[in-house]
């Protein structure tokens, strides 16, 4: 069963929270507490994979970016587009997600551990956190690992889609002179200076360009609120926030809602964008460069 639900009036995006390594360590065999790892590489697709197979948190499930958190690809909709309400609901099925878990979620980098909390939210569950630090500080502190991978546990999860969280290319188009639009990619690729992905490079119009690193301090490390305030000082109302393709932006999604500001995600992003004749395409810079780290 499929439930279709609308924003309610508070943010559904709200107390998004990173809890510390500690914290997981002290909870890690609570039987309501499911983990999993959603370590990727955008370049190579394999590498996520391997990583789990060589060592992960003791029973974390692992997600495939390409084939549990995004969907089939097409002419159009972006390199990642959304996986079907099925397909998601199948998956989480054989993890043990239900209303009575509280689900945690860790990677790399910050952005593939939020795709995930943010398709979470989307399909309606809300007990999502964040491991900050990621797999690289739980090894630091010296939690086990391991490579055995947990079996099936089967449960019934009942997505509830919230629709007004995602917005479509012709949404975004009738909105663009009304809203604020935020770029979550490199400084690079905004302004047209290098596209490793797409084969057209800049940025949608009026786009302003906050690179998702920013508002981490280190790989999957978030900076404080004030910091996170004081990137995000010039957004107001609720922003649209793209990407490539739907993943680093929900890296910024997941910073804006720490300190309460709703958001909405243009699911196919940059790649979907240009994947029209009739795309308006903007290139240079009218911002000046933050602070970022490379991936």
């Amino acid at each position: 069963m499929i439930i279709v639900i609308s924003m309610p009036a508070e943010n559904p995006l709200s107390g998004s929270s990173a809890i510390s390594v500690k914290w997981l360590l002290d909870h890690i065999e609570d039987e309501n507490i499911v983990v999993f790892d959603c370590r990727c590489d955008i370049a190579d697709h394999s590498a996520g994979r391997r990583m789990y197979y060589e060592g992960h948190i003791p029973g974390s499930y692992f997600l495939d970016m390409e084939e549990d958190l995004s969907g089939p690809t097409d002419t159009h909709g972006g390199r990642h587009p959304l996986p079907d309400p099925v397909s998601f609901t199948i998956r989480m099925g054989k993890t043990g997600v239900d209303e009575t878990k509280t689900v945690i979620a860790y990677d790399e980098y910050g952005f593939a551990a939020t795709r995930f909390w943010w398709l979470l939210k989307y399909y309606g569950f809300d007990n999502v956190l964040v491991l900050e630090g990621g797999y690289r500080e739980w090894v630091e502190q010296g939690g086990m690992i391991t490579d055995k991978i947990p079996g099936p546990v089967y449960s019934n999860f009942i997505p509830r889609i919230r629709h007004n969280l995602v917005c479509t290319r012709n949404q975004l188009r009738e909105k663009l002179d009304r809203v604020k639009l935020i770029d979550s990619r490199s400084y690079e690729r905004y302004v047209g200076r290098f596209e490793p992905f797409d084969f057209r490079a800049g940025h949608i119009p009026s786009a302003t360009n906050i690179d998702f690193t920013t508002a981490l301090s280190s790989p999957s490390v978030w900076k404080d609120r004030d910091e996170l305030g004081a990137i995000f000082r010039e957004i107001e109302g609720m922003p649209i926030v793209y990407c490539g393709s739907g993943v680093t932006a929900t890296a910024n999604i997941f910073a804006l809602a720490r300190i309460g500001i709703p958001s909405i995600l243009y699911a196919g992003g940059w790649s979907d964008w240009i994947s029209y004749e009739d795309a308006e395409i903007e290139t240079g810079d009218p911002y000046s460069k933050g602070e970022s780290f490379s991936l």
